[in-house]
């Protein structure tokens, strides 16, 4: 059995205001009496309310962005209807999948609560029990709450441990909220309006999916050791059960196959024995997977099948290519350099920032990628920094830049700013924001490395007696977050620049021309149709 998506509940929803009553935290919102309207997910609040007719576009003016502002201040109700067609698999579990949500929420499914979210730049995954779940008529009612109440109990603290300012728009938010960081206002903004206009609501894909209830919950590829005839690669294997729960003995066969080729490039299987299992394979004459400009981009098909003696279980597959990366920063002679070796080639990176397509729902539909990757191509970029003010990008999106051949620079999402480094919640939810950004990313044939964040401040170096923050913390998560999940090259710690202080990093070995950035502020025009 393989992973199925039963429904997918992007579309058509209802959206309303919600007067929030502080004695109510726990309990279902009542939506009897709410003011209902069209909303689309994935999207935005803004969008539902200009099409409406309940809002001005908020980027016509600077006036428009500041009358736009209560839209992030003000908690929203959305829901939807569905029915299930067809029957569920007792040998399966269920889960509700949000791939984002834009901040903060609350998910009821059939009046019980499944979850919470805090954090836009993660996904939720919420297990549904089958009993949940009707056999006709089904409701999803998700709260999203405003963004600066939440954060309201830390904003006293904030300002005095990192000098930031009260207002919620600027560098307070931007400290303290988990979201598209360039979306504040910071002195400046992407569209200079005077303020910040933050989006808010379901920003990505929801689906009801099924999984086998003993499955193949993680793996990673990576290539061990290369040469011109021969690789010997790795794949890790966990599963979502411990073996001491299995009571069973179980098997793991890794196969990996070019899409032109009948006969596999290389098999290999090995008994479940511990938390995870450790599968070696060599392959012989490999085709290498080489950035834009420097050979072709082949990529191989890797399926993983977990057995219950000759019982198939769980399969999945994934693509992966066949490279190494290496980051040189000392020549020979002990002289200190930057620059990105491929296969043992020196490479010479081509290439831009990529800001979000669209500055409220940040992202867009497949179109607006395409019509990107098209100028990459043109301009002969082999090389895609992922921005840390921006947003994390979809599994699509990694998968074309896999098959143009575009490295692919990824960033820990700091940007600008102080970060509450004293604060346990924070640390934790931005640990594991980054192990799912490593997660997801590791086996990404195009990827080359991460950088721990983008234009951090220093306090407290400028003899201004702001108090001391260097970042530590985001580096010490980020530094362990990578040393536990094995990437297959060495990570970059150190910030792409420093504000305020002394350099403390080498900026990106690219034209960071930006090319996207046009595209990107007429896509942050909101169409009114």
């Amino acid at each position: 059995m393989r992973n199925q998506e039963i429904l997918s509940l992007d579309g058509d929803w209802k959206l309303a205001a919600y007067e929030y009553v502080a004695d109510r935290k726990d309990v279902q919102p009542d939506t009897e009496t709410l003011d209902w309207m069209d909303a689309a997910v994935p999207g935005a609040v803004h969008y539902d309310l200009v099409k409406s007719g309940k809002l001005e576009n908020p980027f016509a003016s600077t006036q428009a962005a500041h009358a736009a502002e209560w839209v992030a201040q003000t908690d929203w109700i959305y829901t939807r209807e569905f029915e299930l067609e067809q029957e569920l698999s007792d040998g399966a579990a269920f889960a509700l999948r949000i791939d984002g949500i834009d901040t903060y929420a609350d998910i009821w499914l059939n009046d019980r609560l499944l979850g919470q979210t805090a954090n836009a730049y993660r996904s939720y995954e919420f297990e549904v029990d089958a009993s949940m779940l009707r056999a006709g008529e089904n409701r999803l009612i998700v709260h999203v709450k405003n963004h600066f109440r939440m954060t309201e109990g830390k904003a006293d603290e904030a300002k005095r441990r990192l000098q930031v300012s009260r207002n919620p728009t600027a560098y307070r938010g931007k400290s303290l909220i988990r979201r598209y960081q360039r979306n504040f206002y910071s002195n400046s903004s992407l569209l200079n309006l005077g303020t910040g206009v933050l989006g808010i609501g379901i920003h990505k894909p929801v689906r009801l999916i099924a999984y086998p209830k003993l499955r193949i919950e993680e793996s990673y590829f990576s290539v061990q050791q290369l040469t011109a005839s021969q690789a010997d690669v790795r794949v890790e294997v966990k599963l979502n059960r411990p073996l001491s729960e299995i009571g069973q003995a179980l098997t793991i066969e890794a196969v990996l196959q070019q899409p032109d080729m009948r006969q596999p490039a290389a098999v290999h299987s090995a008994a479940v024995t511990g938390g995870e299992t450790d599968l070696r394979l060599t392959m012989q004459e490999p085709r290498l997977w080489w950035p834009r400009g420097y050979g072709g981009q082949p990529l191989y098909r890797l399926t993983l099948r977990l057995y219950d003696g000759t019982t198939l279980l769980h399969e999945i597959e994934k693509q992966v290519g066949i490279k190494q990366v290496e980051v040189i920063r000392e020549l020979p002679n002990g002289r200190k350099t930057f620059y990105l070796q491929v296969n043992g080639v020196k490479i010479h990176a081509r290439g831009s920032n990529l800001i979000p397509v669209d500055y409220l729902k940040v992202h867009d539909t497949w179109d607006v990628y395409e019509r990107l990757f098209r100028l990459m191509q043109a301009s002969h970029h082999n090389t895609l920094r992922i921005w840390g003010g921006g947003a994390v990008e979809t599994d699509k999106f990694y998968d074309r830049c896999d098959e143009l051949g575009i490295l692919i620079w990824q960033d820990f999402f700091l940007h600008s700013n102080t970060y509450p480094d004293y604060d346990p919640e924070f640390v934790e939810e931005f640990r594991q924001e980054s192990v799912e950004l490593v997660k997801r990313i590791r086996a990404v044939p195009a990827w080359e490395f991460c950088a721990a964040a983008t234009s951090r401040w220093k306090a407290g170096t400028n003899g201004t007696g702001r108090p001391t923050w260097t970042g530590s913390t985001a580096n010490r998560s980020s530094k362990s977050c990578f040393l536990r999940l094995r990437p297959p090259i060495a990570p970059i710690f150190h910030m792409s620049s420093t504000r305020r202080t002394e350099a403390n990093g080498l900026n990106p070995p690219l034209r960071a021309i930006c090319i996207t950035g046009a595209i990107s502020i007429m896509r942050r025009r909101i169409r009114s149709s």
